[in-house]
């Protein structure tokens, strides 16, 4: 898991997932992020990141 199973994220390569403002402001997209991935640049917590976010594969 790339956000740690703590969600704090490895600093700047993937978010932290853990209290993101980001996620709080589109839980709604949640379950679609997680299915299909995300390719954007995305700010979470005033932090900008432009990682690409892999779709889970189980």
């Amino acid at each position: 898991m790339h956000h740690l199973d703590s969600g704090e994220g490895l600093v700047s390569l993937y978010p932290l997932i853990k209290k993101s403002d980001y996620l709080l402001e589109h839980i709604h997209r949640e379950a679609c992020i997680i299915k299909y991935g995300l390719v954007a640049i995305i700010k979470v917590n005033s932090k900008s990141s432009d990682q690409m976010m892999l779709e889970y594969r189980h």
